[in-house]
Parts: structure tokens; sequence; C-alpha cells
């Protein structure tokens, strides 16, 4: 019981500490200029609620910022890099990368795998496989918690190019048919919309199997959009928070690690605009074995909604 009142205090103060920022103008701190203020977005967190137990007196609120014009950069070394990291799924790492290779695409991309601890020795010669690809690798896994060092690693790797986009795939999703082209479109088309710090989520996922989404769902406007596993990012955002994640413990979400609470809690600082696409264009198919989060993971399978290919297989 103590340890549950602890956890409450804790995140009560988390977001006492967003709001007192959101009030001193993080915007000029950081010398953001132009656009209006946009409506407030809230954070609807009920299927937690239900599960936790913790029940949330007053939803979070902030506000989706515009930033002015949008203005493409003429010259970039590729138009989107896209990170995957992987621990001890070689087969479906592979599948991805082949799918990616093999897709005919208008934008120029690279890819960075990070080899996140895999025992597996086969990670080994991918690269061999793969030669466009950026390998790195962690010597040691650290497992769910430590997960946002591994994505500072490839933050850092990501800094040494100039890109309009950054791509997260999670290792066990299977892509849809031009999935590079689908993406990339919409997120030009959106930048030219409203130039907000913006990313997009591209998966679609729930806990229940049957569960439907109303519109609601997918308007930033009325519903606080959040990143999670499958997200394209702004690198303006990326920019911003200077390509680092600080291990500040802001706990948003009980699903996800400290990589996707941080990063959110940065979008209510700086009015990032985050969208869901109305179909997923990803199948998250870790069949039935979660190697980051396994005692959680494997008891709660991910059903992936509405997939932009065939809504029959989703998992």
């Amino acid at each position: 019981m103590k340890s549950e009142k602890r956890q409450i205090k804790k995140q009560i103060k988390a977001r006492i500490e967003v709001r007192k920022q959101t009030k001193m103008g993080v915007r000029d701190k950081y010398m953001i200029t132009g656009g209006r203020p946009r409506p407030i977005a809230v954070d609807l967190v009920s299927r937690n609620e239900i599960r936790t137990g913790i029940k949330r007196k007053d939803p979070i609120r902030y506000e989706i910022k515009d930033y002015g014009d949008y203005v493409k950069p003429e010259s970039v070394d590729y138009d989107a890099l896209i990170y995957i990291s992987s621990y001890d799924r070689y087969e479906k790492l592979e599948q991805i990368l082949n799918q990616l290779f093999s897709q005919e695409t208008k934008y120029t991309f690279k890819v960075i795998v990070m080899n996140d601890g895999s025992t597996d020795k086969r990670y080994q010669y991918l690269k061999n496989k793969f030669p466009e690809i950026i390998y790195l690798r962690n010597k040691v896994n650290g497992g769910k918690e430590s997960y946002w060092k591994r994505v500072n690693s490839i933050f850092r790797e990501v800094k040494k190019y100039e890109t309009h986009a950054v791509i997260q795939i999670d290792d066990d999703f299977i892509l849809c048919e031009e999935f590079i082209n689908k993406l990339m479109n919409l997120f030009f088309q959106l930048k030219k919309e409203n130039n907000s710090y913006m990313g997009i989520r591209y998966h679609i996922g729930s806990f229940i199997k049957n569960e439907e989404f109303n519109e609601e769902y997918f308007n930033p406007k009325k519903r606080f959009q959040s990143f999670d596993g499958g997200s394209l990012f702004d690198t303006q955002f990326l920019k911003l928070i200077e390509y680092q994640i600080k291990d500040e413990k802001i706990i948003y979400n009980y699903n996800q690690s400290h990589v996707w609470g941080n990063l959110n809690a940065y979008l209510r600082q700086f009015g990032v605009l985050v969208y869901t696409t109305r179909n997923s264009l990803a199948i998250h198919n870790d069949g039935g074995i979660s190697k980051m989060h396994p005692k959680y993971g494997n008891n709660r399978k991910i059903h992936t909604k509405y997939f932009i290919d065939d809504t029959e297989n989703n998992s």
C-alpha cells in the first residue's frame, strides 16, 4: 500500500513540474517563435486506470503550438533515417530489412540497426547480407528499463546526418506495401497543413482483440496522441531535445518504457503535434514472445488494428 502511495505522489509531482514548465514559457526559453496557439488536447487513459486502479482526477492537457510556415530544406543526406533496435529476434529483423530494401520508393533513406546485446551469432554477419545499413552493437542488453540508453546511442548516430524525418520500427513488425512512400507522403502533407513540431504514430494496437476506436481517438486536437512503438519523428523536434532522452523517470503509461514516457512528456512542454494514422502501416508480430519484457508482454498480446493492406490479417 505504501509503495502505491509513493508511486501516486511521484506521478503527481511529475505532472505539476510539466505544467510549471509550460506556464513559464518553455517556448521562449528555446527561442521558438511564430504562429498562433492551437487547441487544447486531452490525455485519455481510461484503460490504464482500469488496469492499475489508479484514477486521475483531472486529465492532463497540453497546448498544440504552431511554429509558422514550413520551409522544406533544400538539401539533405537522406529523406528519412530508419532505425530498428533488435534483441534476439534475428529472423524478424531480417524480414523487415528485406521488406525495406525490396520496396520501390521515391524517397532516399538510410537504415540504422542496433543489435541490443543479442546472443544470436547471426547478427555479426548482418552487415555482410545488408551492406547498406549502419550497424551498431551493444554488448549487453539492458532490458526495458535501460532501453532509453540504446535509443540515445541511435540518436547520436542520427545526429550525424541531415534528414527530414526519423522513422522508428519495432523489430517484430511486418510492414505494409510501399511503407516508406505512404508514411513520408503523409509526413510532408501534414507539415504543409500545420508546421507544428510533429510526429506520426503509424501502428494502432490494443490488448483487446475486438476493440473499436471512435473518431475522437484519431483527432489530435481532442485527444492526446502519444509516441509509441511505430513512430515517425520530425527532426525539428529531435533537434529541440538535442537528440537525447534523459532518465527522468517520468511515467506516462505503465505499458511503455522510459523512452516513450519521457518523449511524451516533452510533447506537453513544446506543444508537439502527434498524429495517429487511420490505418496501421505495420502488423505487430511478436508471436507471443516478448524479449524485452517477457513477464508482462507474454501475458498481454498486442493486437494490431486496421492494418492498411488487409484487415483480416490483424494479429
